[in-house]
């Protein structure tokens, strides 16, 4: 786990940095429902790869835990609805709008098939 440095102006902040394949061992470290808060999960594209960020909330210390992992296009991300159960309605959404295969998504969970297809990627339009 990362400490971010006091000086930059964020507290009580932590960054934990992975890999697609230890994803899921890392947040089942960190998770637990009584302690641990799940925030949501969100998406990142910087035109060459993505990042998938789970980010959650240490209910006692009041400290957000980051978990992230970068990805390249294309590649399958695991789920980790079975280990934090409301993650899926989340990770479907960002399967969609950033064109993520997301291991057991429904396709077209947000989006119309008539919608354009992950509107919000950045990068590699989806091998166009």
């Amino acid at each position: 786990m990362k400490e971010l440095p006091p000086e930059k102006g964020i507290r009580n902040f932590s960054v934990i940095e992975t890999t697609l394949e230890k994803i899921r061992e890392k947040i089942r470290e960190i998770y637990d429902p009584k302690k641990v808060h799940y925030i949501g999960v969100d998406a990142y594209d910087d035109g060459n790869k993505m990042e998938i960020r789970y980010w959650f909330l240490k209910k006692e210390s009041n400290v957000v835990l980051l978990v992230k992992a970068p990805f390249d296009y294309g590649e399958k991300v695991p789920s980790i609805s079975d280990i934090v159960k409301p993650a899926f309605v989340q990770e479907w959404e960002i399967a969609d709008l950033f064109g993520i295969n997301i291991e057991g998504r429904v396709e077209n969970f947000f989006l119309t098939p008539e919608s354009p297809r992950a509107p919000l990627r950045r990068g590699d339009k989806l091998g166009k």
